[in-house]
């Protein structure tokens, strides 16, 4: 079983054409050498039309008769294996349009596009094994909710969807989604996956980028000032720290603290 990652150009005239064109070259060299066209993960979308030239004629008609004896409407999974829809029929990455102007980063091995960036994310999972037994990091927030919304995977979906630009996809709103937001919420913002994804997502940046895009010349929440400008209220209060140790300790003042702050009423507040 072979595991490989070409990209292709397929935002390119004629990259969905070279695209077709691998595919058929490569299961016919496959079959030629009494290969398999599938892998431990099934055929699906990515392989069923490629199936004739693996399978005979009698053997497709078979798939064909178990199917409609158990889906005589044809609702079930519609397009795999029988009546299969074109290999190249539901590429998404040819309607992402370019996302290049005004960013915050440089994208510089994706070249210069966030939305090249996004797609990195092939779906392999590896965000959502447990891997800290063998040090593996990634992803902090799945291992806690167990929920796709909340892995590396799911984000870059959600994302991949968002620079699609299809209306359909719910996510007109661009970069100040509320689908968008919900998904990044709980990242951490650990670079785990950086390091440990096999495609190199960084979701990290990615949430960098949504939440400068988002609030560009606008406010930002109470939090994001507090918490972003943390080091510099900090080196304020250890100026006087007697003073301001003082303060927090008034009846009223740490929690009327923590409000202005955007921060939940039951943490902590740090002595200086």
């Amino acid at each position: 079983c072979v595991h490989v990652r070409l990209d292709f150009p397929l935002d390119r005239p004629g990259g969905p054409g070279a695209f077709r064109a691998f595919l058929e070259a490569a299961a016919d060299l496959v079959v030629g050498f009494g290969g398999s066209l599938s892998g431990e993960h099934g055929d699906g979308r990515a392989r069923s039309e490629l199936l004739p030239r693996m399978y005979s004629p009698a053997a497709l008609g078979l798939f064909r008769s178990v199917k409609t004896a158990f889906d005589p409407a044809g609702l079930l999974n519609p397009g795999v294996l029988v009546d299969p829809d074109p290999v190249d029929a539901a590429l998404r990455v040819p309607a992402a349009r370019p996302v290049r102007q005004q960013l915050a980063l440089a994208y510089a091995d994706d070249g210069g596009s966030f939305a090249q960036a996004v797609h990195r994310c092939t779906g392999v999972g590896k965000c959502r094994a447990d891997t800290t037994a063998s040090g593996g990091v990634m992803c902090p927030s799945w291992l806690a909710t167990r929920e796709e919304k909340d892995s590396t995977r799911g984000r870059a979906r959600v994302l991949q969807e968002m620079v699609g630009g299809d209306p359909a996809d719910g996510l007109v709103d661009g970069w100040r989604s509320p689908a968008v937001h919900e998904a990044l919420d709980l990242c951490l913002s650990c670079k785990g996956c950086a390091s440990d994804c096999p495609t190199g997502v960084d979701m990290a940046a990615y949430k960098t980028e949504v939440l400068h895009q988002s609030y560009r010349r606008r406010l930002r929440p109470r939090s994001h000032y507090t918490l972003g400008w943390l080091p510099r209220w900090s080196r304020l209060a250890t100026r006087v720290p007697r003073l301001a140790n003082a303060a927090i300790r008034l009846p009223g003042v740490r929690r009327l603290a923590l409000f202005a702050a955007g921060v939940d009423p039951r943490r902590s507040v740090p002595a200086f």
